[in-house]
């Protein structure tokens, strides 16, 4: 799965940001687990789904798509806001 990270060196906070294959998240939603794997995550908005904190799957373009934010004043809930808030400019910049 192509990935980009950025991190900053002094500090190792990070944004992630993983593409998914083409139709690996039909009619926008994501795929459920495999048969005989335990359910990952947590229901999020918008389809999205909560790995972890500031970790989110996401489905935009057909694929379904992971961001991690790993800042290191943010946590929980604030992680995951910012998680939330870059999926929602970068989803629909993915193309079909």
């Amino acid at each position: 799965m192509p990935a980009c990270t950025w991190e900053n060196r002094e500090t190792y906070e990070s944004v992630t940001l993983e593409i998914g294959n083409p139709g690996t998240a039909v009619n926008g939603t994501l795929p459920p687990p495999e048969p005989g794997f335990p359910d990952v995550g947590t229901p999020g908005p918008d389809g999205m789904r909560f790995l972890g904190s500031g970790i989110i799957e996401f489905p935009a373009g057909g694929r379904s798509n992971t961001v991690q934010v790993a800042v290191l004043n943010l946590l929980g809930e604030a992680a995951d806001n910012a998680a939330i808030d870059l999926v929602r400019k970068v989803g629909p910049q993915l193309p079909q």
